[in-house]
């Protein structure tokens, strides 16, 4: 992992089994190329509807609820699985453009593309002579 790119000290939450809701830290990857960094984040079972991401202070905070759902014509006999929350920061690098950071979920899965800004790109010099 590049180390312009962070994770904060977000310690994972969970809960004991006789809550209802427990909130974790979501797993995550980060990939980089010469223009941009990828973030993938596993939310299982979350949305749009239930993710939500926010920036302030070049600090990214990704949250997501996941609310179990008892099927149609059911009643709950037993569970293991619960409503939960995820949540998790990262510390951004000067050099993400910001105002271009696109962020969709499929399937659980967060992708997020943080662009970097174009003084962050490598640039050829030309070489003149003199």
């Amino acid at each position: 992992m590049n180390a312009t790119l962070s994770q904060s000290q977000c310690r994972p939450q969970c809960s004991t089994s006789h809550q209802k809701t427990q909130t974790a830290r979501p797993n995550a990857d980060i990939y980089e190329t010469q223009d941009a960094w990828l973030l993938i984040v596993d939310l299982p079972g979350a949305d749009e509807q239930s993710t939500d991401v926010s920036m302030e202070k070049h600090v990214l905070t990704i949250k997501a609820s996941v609310n179990d759902v008892v099927p149609e014509g059911f009643e709950r006999a037993h569970t293991e699985f619960r409503s939960r929350t995820y949540e998790r920061a990262f510390r951004l690098p000067d050099q993400v453009d910001t105002s271009a950071i696109d962020a969709t979920v499929k399937n659980g899965v967060l992708n997020l593309k943080l662009p970097k800004s174009k003084e962050a790109m490598a640039q050829q010099v030309t070489v003149k002579g003199g």
